[in-house]
């Protein structure tokens, strides 16, 4: 038998934890010399109080969320984050609860502010107001998903001819005239590009994208409920486009 011993793997993990620790701690150093730099920094703040509570110094990152939500109140991850101190780690979660519900109205499509909301409400016992949130989170979750599919597709099609995706476009639709499953074990290959598995909703992506490229008068037919998605990505191509900052 070729085991490791209890003792060799308790030294390896010990061992990941510790490197994790150093990173966390070169993480903070940085982040510590740019509040110092930019004081009014909200994001950088956040950052700092998300990394002193990986480091378990949850007074520090309780101060320095104060500090991000007083530069910009309606940071909704500084909002997440304090919700998160305050219920995982100060127990309180009718304080937590006030936060959650804040993100959430000042980002409606922040998925995280959602799920954090939504577990917290199930918790205290209002699970019809719970399911309501999670079933939210999970839709954004899913559509930020597809949008990143859908932004390598753009990127992928914006080096090919028209007549390339068009062919791309023609062999997906022949595929999805069998179905196209989402399952987590779901996996496509195309012969218009080769040497690459597709999940389902990677697949789908980029059905939408290459018709809505190739055949947009058509686009309707396909019948995918992405357009939202389809948008984000749209804002995340133009947000990488040289010149666009």
């Amino acid at each position: 038998m070729n085991e490791q011993s209890p003792d060799k793997n308790n030294n390896s993990g010990n061992a990941r934890g510790v490197s994790q620790a150093l990173r966390l701690d070169d993480m903070k150093s940085v982040l510590e010399a740019r509040v110092k730099a930019q004081p009014e920094n909200a994001e950088a703040w956040r950052e700092l109080a998300q990394v002193k509570m990986m480091l378990g110094d949850i007074d520090g990152a309780e101060n320095d969320c104060i500090e991000c939500l007083r530069i910009d109140s309606k940071n909704a991850s500084g909002l997440v984050l304090m919700g998160n101190l305050l219920t995982n780690y100060r127990k309180d979660d009718a304080a937590a609860e006030k936060y959650y519900a804040q993100a959430v109205e000042v980002d409606p499509e922040s998925a995280s502010a959602h799920s954090n909301y939504g577990t917290l409400l199930f918790k205290r016992g209002e699970k019809f107001k719970a399911v309501g949130e999670l079933r939210r989170s999970i839709h954004l979750d899913r559509r930020q998903a597809v949008a990143r599919y859908m932004l390598g597709a753009m990127q992928r099609f914006n080096k090919m001819t028209p007549e390339q995706v068009k062919s791309v476009a023609t062999e997906i639709a022949v595929i999805g005239t069998g179905g196209i499953s989402t399952a987590k074990d779901a996996n496509y290959t195309l012969k218009t590009i080769p040497g690459e598995e597709f999940s389902g909703y990677r697949l789908l992506a980029n059905y939408y994208v290459s018709w809505k490229s190739a055949f947009p008068e058509h686009l309707s037919k396909i019948g995918l409920p992405f357009d939202d998605a389809y948008a984000l990505a749209q804002q995340m191509y133009d947000a990488k486009k040289p010149g666009s900052h």
